[in-house]
C-alpha cells in the first residue's frame, strides 16, 4: 500500500499532461479536457475523501524527483512569456 502514497503525488503530473494534451489538440478538446480535469478532482475527492494517514516514505528520492519535475513544468510555462 506504500506505493499508492507515491502514486498519489504523481497524479499532479498526469493532470498536467492531460491538460497540455487537450490544449494542444485544440477545438472542442479544450472543453473536454477542462471537464475531465474538474471531473477527476471533484469525483476523486468525493470518492477518496481526506487522507489523514502519515506515510513513512522509504524512498524520499522519488518525492524529490517529482518536485523537480514539477519545477520543470513551471519553468517551461514562464519561458513562453
Amino acid at each position: 500500500m506504500n506505493a499508492l502514497h507515491y502514486l498519489k503525488y504523481f497524479l499532479f503530473h498526469v493532470v498536467g499532461l492531460l491538460s497540455a494534451a487537450a490544449i494542444l489538440a485544440g477545438g472542442a478538446w479544450i472543453t473536454i479536457g477542462l471537464i475531465a480535469v474538474v471531473f477527476i478532482y471533484v469525483i476523486g475527492d468525493a470518492i477518496a475523501g481526506d487522507d489523514t494517514s502519515t506515510p513513512n516514505f522509504k524512498y524520499p528520492g522519488i518525492l524529490t524527483f517529482q518536485l523537480w519535475l514539477a519545477a520543470d513544468f513551471g519553468e517551461r510555462d514562464r519561458s513562453f512569456c
